[in-house]
């Protein structure tokens, strides 16, 4: 279970449970950084909601903000999907940062999507597919890869 000296990246398809992470282990004073936090804040729409007419322009706006509070955020966690190893290994690098990969089974990520009735199902579950699709682990010792969320126990490096 990292506690974060100053920055965890917290990676995952939809529906691993991320947030949920986040907020069992923060600690006061630690920040967060939701990539879904600031599409929501900048669109108004509820968070997982991409309903917005020109997508494209909105995800570009929210990468900047997004990227810029990333470059001011000292102490906490950062939530991304971030299926490649390369982005992770990028963004440890610029933040002094560890890295924590929730790699639920596509599965069980699609179960909870079908209990989630706030989600567009149909999108989230392409979201997830195109994750695992996406996905490259890390031989980094500053990464730990979480394959069961029951106690956030099973662990691998």
């Amino acid at each position: 279970m990292p506690r974060p000296s100053d920055v965890v990246i917290v990676a995952g398809p939809p529906c691993a449970g991320k947030t949920t992470y986040v907020a069992a282990h923060r600690q006061p004073g630690d920040q967060v950084l939701d990539w879904d936090d600031v599409f929501a804040e900048l669109t108004g729409l509820p968070v997982h909601d991409r309903g917005v007419q020109d997508r494209a322009a909105v995800e570009a706006q929210a990468e900047q903000v997004f990227r810029s509070r990333m470059d001011a955020l000292t102490q906490g966690w950062i939530i991304r999907l971030a299926p490649n190893s390369r982005h992770r290994a990028i963004m440890r690098r610029l933040k002094g940062a560890r890295s924590v990969v929730l790699a639920l089974p596509i599965d069980e990520c699609l179960d909870r999507l079908k209990r989630d009735p706030s989600r567009d199902q149909e999108r989230d579950a392409q979201a997830i597919r195109q994750w695992w699709s996406a996905y490259s682990p890390s031989h980094s010792m500053d990464e730990s890869v979480i394959v069961d969320q029951v106690g956030w126990g099973t662990t691998a490096q």
